[in-house]
């Protein structure tokens, strides 16, 4: 069966028929430039996102990810803490220059490509995106197209020279073409410049993406985010639309006053027992860090558990901190991804910092990886674990609670003096 190829810059012009009635779109590289293979998916992704139907672009290059070089604002964290570490898909999603393309990258190197691959969260992610008619661009290799628990809609194969007489290289490929299954390949123009022709194909993406948005005349969501429902609830994530019962714990908002908003942490490790994670808190603890611990699932029957170091304002903040503790030695220079955890347990508030701490040391002692937040009056609220949303909050339970030591435990969005 003959394959249809397009060239490069004949993207735009195409790009409303090809993606028409396809949600899950895989793009893969199937022989050739590996740049210009990167450079082409965003060109792909950029395509979609320009029809004015919201986008997202994912790496699944989990061992040597490149689409983050060419992203507008690229983050630290990625699709491997979304699926692994339970973060939420809205803080690893980064906005590309047209609103309606949002990049999520790997994130925290892992070895568990496969578990990232096979993960159960995709049938729910592509519910989500088919519900809302918007477009899911996954960058994977074509050897592990096999793995990928999710069959896309349409594969787009990157071949600079395309396939020819020879066909495809790659045994999934090759399988997909003698089942049928939708597959075109994107190739260079012949005997132009392909740089120039890139750069061309993304001019001329904004400019479509810029007349979009005028006649639209109204903000484009977040490729993540869901638009009003007529039905009885109105869900905030493609996510949420599929488990919403399971938000089931309250955000208690925390009085106004003159304290910091204490959103940003960084994830210095996870662990697959809380034992280890408990180890490498004491560690951190007593070289004068400010830890706690997170338990988010892993699949239906495994736990990890993250460990996080500080407490501080902002992005930058966050970033300063880490630079200080790998200049120390605390955590080595490879470690340390930065992460959006604005939500934590409250357990109790002390009087003052003296009797807190005698408080936090007597937690620790008993297995609870309490930290403390000094306040403005002089008071001081002991306080365990740091979670991106409330879902994540859920398994708080499984690090060593002791229900008998008169513990709230109310979720509260973290605020004090940063440290």
């Amino acid at each position: 069966m003959s394959v249809q190829e397009y060239a490069l810059p004949d993207l735009p012009g195409i790009a409303e028929s090809l993606f028409t009635g396809r949600c899950v779109v895989a793009v893969t590289p199937a022989a050739g430039d590996s740049e210009w293979a990167t450079k082409a998916a965003w060109s792909i992704a950029r395509a979609a996102a320009a029809t004015g139907r919201r986008t997202a672009l994912i790496d699944l290059h989990i061992d040597d990810p490149s689409l983050h070089v060419h992203a507008n604002n690229p983050l630290d964290t990625g699709i491997v803490d979304a699926f692994l570490f339970g973060a939420s898909l809205q803080h690893v999603a980064s906005p590309d220059e047209n609103p309606n393309l949002h990049f999520i990258g790997v994130g925290t190197p892992s070895a568990e490509t496969e578990e990232v691959l096979a993960n159960k969260r995709w049938h729910r992610l592509s519910r989500g995106f088919q519900k809302e008619e918007a477009v899911l661009v996954v960058f994977v290799p074509s050897e592990e197209l096999g793995k990928l628990s999710l069959e896309p809609d349409l594969t787009i194969a990157l071949s600079p020279n395309g396939f020819g007489a020879v066909g495809p290289r790659s045994p999934y490929l090759r399988s997909a073409l003698d089942r049928g299954l939708p597959l075109v390949v994107v190739r260079n123009p012949p005997d132009e410049n392909v740089a120039e022709k890139i750069v061309g194909v993304v001019a001329t993406v904004l400019v479509v993406a810029s007349v979009l948005l005028l006649g639209q005349r109204q903000t484009a969501q977040s490729p993540i985010e869901i638009a009003s429902e007529p039905a009885e609830r109105s869900p905030s994530t493609v996510e949420d639309s599929i488990s919403q019962d399971e938000r089931v714990l309250p955000v208690v908002p925390t009085p106004s006053g003159p304290v910091d908003t204490l959103a940003y942490s960084i994830q210095v490790a996870a662990w697959a027992s809380p034992e280890q994670a408990f180890e490498h808190y004491r560690e951190l603890t007593s070289a004068g860090v400010l830890a706690t611990i997170s338990a988010v699932p892993r699949d239906s029957t495994r736990v990890w558990y993250r460990v996080f170091a500080g407490a501080v304002a902002d992005r930058a903040a966050a970033a300063d901190l880490r630079a200080r503790l790998w200049a120390q030695g605390t955590i080595g220079s490879v470690r340390g991804v930065l992460a959006n955890t604005p939500l934590t347990y409250l357990l109790a508030t002390h009087p003052d910092t003296v009797s807190g701490q005698r408080a936090v040391e007597g937690l620790r002692e008993t297995g609870i990886p309490a930290y403390i937040v000094s306040m403005p009056d002089g008071s001081a609220q002991i306080l365990v674990g740091a979670f991106e949303s409330p879902d994540q909050a859920e398994l708080a339970d499984s690090v060593r609670w002791d229900a008998g030591r008169g513990l709230s435990k109310v979720l509260v969005t973290r605020v004090g003096i940063a440290r």
